[in-house]
């Protein structure tokens, strides 16, 4: 997750992450016994872990970032970038 407020969010990383995260949560919590045969499903993996998915806390993240961003002084690095000035000379 260091970093993920940079990172472009696609539909193929979105996939990536959410496969990725209930593989873990499956790891983590084991399998559910259900009348002679082991399930377990997403939903039921998201209610035990209790927390917000992978996805949801990139996108917080992110925002949490963009807010930063705004508020910080107009000649630093981040600034100028996010606002699309870079300034400076550009080398031959």
């Amino acid at each position: 997750m260091c970093g993920c407020e940079t990172w472009a969010g696609t539909e193929q990383m979105k996939s990536f992450f959410e496969t990725w995260e209930r593989e873990m949560l499956r790891k983590l919590h084991g399998r559910i016994r259900d009348e002679n045969t082991w399930r377990i499903e997403n939903d039921e993996l998201q209610v035990m872990y209790r927390k917000p998915n992978i996805v949801t806390t990139i996108k917080v993240r992110k925002l949490e970032w963009v807010g930063y961003v705004v508020r910080i002084a107009d000649d630093r690095t981040a600034k100028k970038a996010f606002l699309g000035e870079p300034g400076g000379r550009r080398g031959a």
